[in-house]
């Protein structure tokens, strides 16, 4: 289980799965890392136009709801990082 993330910068925000399985986190760097909660290794990294300050999966796993530099928010397809919206 995750207990320590070390990798990257200082993470501003955190998020689970609906299923726990997975942490998602976003930080000051601009990129989005999703996490196996049971085995602390990074699935995957996505990047954001800015820094991270808020980050949430759906309930179904497939959006990522983000807000970042100046408040822009965005819905990110969580498997390509691909902008589904953004305001």
């Amino acid at each position: 289980r995750v207990t320590e993330i070390t990798e990257g910068p200082p993470a501003g925000m955190f998020g689970w799965s609906a299923d726990g399985q997975r942490v998602v986190c976003g930080g000051s760097d601009g990129r989005i890392r999703i996490w196996d909660a049971a085995s602390g290794q990074v699935l995957q990294t996505l990047e954001a136009p800015a820094d991270i300050s808020l980050v949430a999966l759906a309930p179904d796993d497939k959006t990522l709801a983000v807000v970042s530099g100046g408040s822009a928010a965005l819905l990110l397809d969580s498997a390509t990082g691909a902008v589904q919206r953004g305001h």
